[in-house]
């Protein structure tokens, strides 16, 4: 029957703490025969006296290394033994070390976060630090339904003119309701059209050419 951990050994620490030392050693080293199995590699480790357990961990302690990781009870247990002094010094050197590295990290992180004394606390926009890229000029937005054309626009313009018309009129009334429709404005393109425009109405008799050159009446 295992025995209780409750007691002290005679190095007086209890004999769970000695126990769990031999455990996490056994784990941690990968010991070979592991402390506490018999020669048939059972686990007897609870039914050791505590001198034996005790005697068990000091022998091997001279294999413990400042880089192996032991619990830190572990460690307690073997500086209370008065064995691996040589592992727990270089621990020992190494824990502060350590320690000021993790105390600069957290400190260098405060200081990037909080602004210095004196200067503006608003830290500049992400978007003032991307490069801006060039606005792209917004185009006229043409209305829904069936695109309205430099034709229909010189076909609307013929109502709006005089009776007697040039083409530069009918061009400039044509571009100047093509621009309210869809934001676009070329006199030019206008005139071209309107130009095709009054040759085919004259045909058809919609319009009449009047002595004046470029001017037209309507029928």
């Amino acid at each position: 029957m295992a025995r209780k951990t409750t007691t002290e050994g005679d190095e007086g620490i209890q004999t769970e703490r000695l126990i769990a030392a031999a455990r996490d050693m056994n784990t941690v080293m990968g010991l070979d025969p592991a402390i506490g199995t018999d020669d048939e590699g059972n686990d007897i480790i609870e039914d050791l006296p505590d001198e034996d357990l005790t005697a068990a961990i000091k022998n091997e302690a001279d294999e413990v290394l400042a880089k192996d990781k032991l619990e830190d009870d572990t460690w307690a247990v073997l500086e209370e033994l008065g064995v691996a002094e040589k592992a727990i010094a270089e621990r020992n050197k190494k824990a502060p070390a350590k320690e000021e590295k993790v105390a600069d990290k957290k400190k260098a992180a405060k200081d990037k976060k909080a602004p210095a004394k004196g200067k503006d606390k608003k830290a500049p926009a992400k978007e003032e630090k991307k490069a801006k890229a060039p606005k792209k000029e917004s185009k006229p937005k043409e209305p829904k339904g069936p695109r309205y054309s430099r034709a229909r626009a010189v076909a609307d313009a013929l109502g709006k003119v005089k009776k007697t018309f040039t083409v530069q009129e009918l061009a400039e009334k044509a571009d100047e309701l093509y621009k309210d429709v869809t934001g676009g404005s070329n006199v030019k393109e206008a005139l071209a059209v309107a130009k095709i425009a009054v040759g085919v109405l004259d045909q058809l008799g919609t319009i009449q050419a009047a002595e004046e050159k470029n001017t037209y009446t309507k029928a």
